[in-house]
């Protein structure tokens, strides 16, 4: 939950959706399972990467999508909104919250594998989702 676009409710998606990270032996391979990745088409020395594939899991996709659309909303000084305002501007904006989706989602792949937190972890909004969280945990 130190991500800015990811809350509570995200996080627990990711955890039930990803399940066990090693079951991935690379960042590569989560995305893959996400379907974040581009498709490739080959023959001989000849490669063209297309769209992406749409593949895996849904939920999962979708959730990075929004936690992109978020932290760019939110957080316009950070290195993720950085690169999407650079892919934005080459490739379109759709372009740009799936090549950040991706890069989140290996962001997130580090950090369970190395089990550190979020380097760029806003501490004051890290709190604030803990305690909306004991709130909402108390009532149910």
């Amino acid at each position: 939950m130190g991500f800015t676009g990811i809350d509570y409710y995200s996080a627990m998606l990711l955890l039930a959706e990803i399940g066990d990270i090693h079951r991935f032996p690379d960042a590569k391979k989560l995305c893959a399972y996400a379907g974040l990745v581009p498709s490739v088409s080959q023959s001989g020395a000849h490669i063209i990467y297309g769209h992406i594939t749409k593949q895996g899991n849904r939920w999962i996709r979708f959730i990075m999508v929004e936690a992109v659309q978020r932290t760019v909303t939110i957080q316009p000084d950070s290195p993720l909104s950085a690169m999407y305002r650079r892919i934005q501007a080459r490739k379109g904006s759709g372009v740009a919250k799936t090549a950040c989706a991706r890069k989140l989602l290996k962001i997130i792949w580090f950090m369970l594998t190395r089990n550190e937190p979020y380097r760029y972890m806003d501490p004051e909004m890290y709190a604030r989702k803990q305690r909306r969280l004991l709130r909402t945990a108390s009532k149910a």
